[in-house]
């Protein structure tokens, strides 16, 4: 699960292969995407891009079975 700070996605590789298995839209720009111990979450840190938002970022939660956005 590599962040895409450039295409605001997250980009699934397939660590055997290389081959990029998707890419998983994000709210965003991704700083860092950290797995859960069980794998079953991603962490994406979120820092926001526009001056106007303020100077807090948040956390998107994804499900890594479906790729979906939990949070």
């Amino acid at each position: 699960y590599i962040p895409s700070r450039v295409e605001f996605n997250i980009t699934v590789v397939d660590t055997r292969t290389g081959a990029i298995k998707a890419k998983v839209p994000v709210r965003a720009r991704p700083n860092v995407s950290v797995l859960t111990r069980d794998g079953k979450q991603l962490l994406v840190a979120i820092w926001p891009v526009d001056g106007n938002e303020g100077t807090h970022g948040y956390i998107q939660v994804m499900d890594t079975a479906t790729l979906q956005q939990l949070s």
